[in-house]
């Protein structure tokens, strides 16, 4: 996982790059090409080792992604990572721990009795991560009645939609734990996006 994410980024980079290459008033073609060449092979990589994963995955633990998939919201390549990253969920004996170890609990930053700022996500986990689960946000508020219930209590209440969905990411990751602790696939009511 730690691969994919570094070829990610290399290919950010290379499409930074490209862009502003093309900003230029002088462009070579040869610089264009190689840039092109460079962005085809690290999708390539990317896809073959993200395949490869999942499917390792879903050949040793295709009843826990199916359940962890019943979660309206969790998607496969969630659901996979979700499994990476605890082993199997067997690393962390309460959600708590899997959601610190993530990066997103709930963090004060404080210094003797003065408190600075306002809260803060603790970040101490890897970046993609949070990045799936947010996005999983995005469509759980929808289509998850918990998730649903929680972002419009939290907006009635006036709370940013950034820290509602960080909410709702928090909500799936803790449905996700006990999904996977209990063996069971997800039985709550769906809800239809209009």
């Amino acid at each position: 996982m730690t691969l994919v994410e570094q070829l990610i980024k290399q290919r950010t980079a290379l499409l930074n790059q490209q862009d502003a290459f093309a900003q230029l008033p002088h462009q070579s073609q040869k610089a264009q090409n190689a840039l092109l060449t460079l962005l085809e092979e690290l999708s390539w990589q990317i896809d073959q080792l993200q395949t490869s994963t999942y499917e390792k995955i879903k050949n040793h633990d295709s009843t826990l992604i199916s359940n962890l998939r019943s979660i309206p919201g969790i998607g496969p390549k969630t659901a996979a990572v979700l499994i990476m990253v605890g082993k199997g969920f067997t690393t962390f004996s309460n959600h708590h721990q899997l959601t610190s170890y993530v990066g997103l609990a709930p963090r004060i930053y404080q210094s003797g009795t003065s408190i600075k700022g306002k809260g803060h996500i603790c970040k101490m986990g890897t970046g993609r991560i949070r990045s799936l689960l947010y996005l999983c946000a995005l469509k759980a508020k929808s289509c998850n009645l918990a998730c649903k219930t929680l972002f419009d209590r939290l907006r009635a209440k006036g709370k940013p939609v950034k820290l509602t969905l960080i909410a709702v990411a928090n909500k799936l990751l803790k449905q996700a734990f006990a999904i996977a602790k209990s063996g069971k696939a997800y039985l709550a009511p769906n809800l239809i996006a209009d």
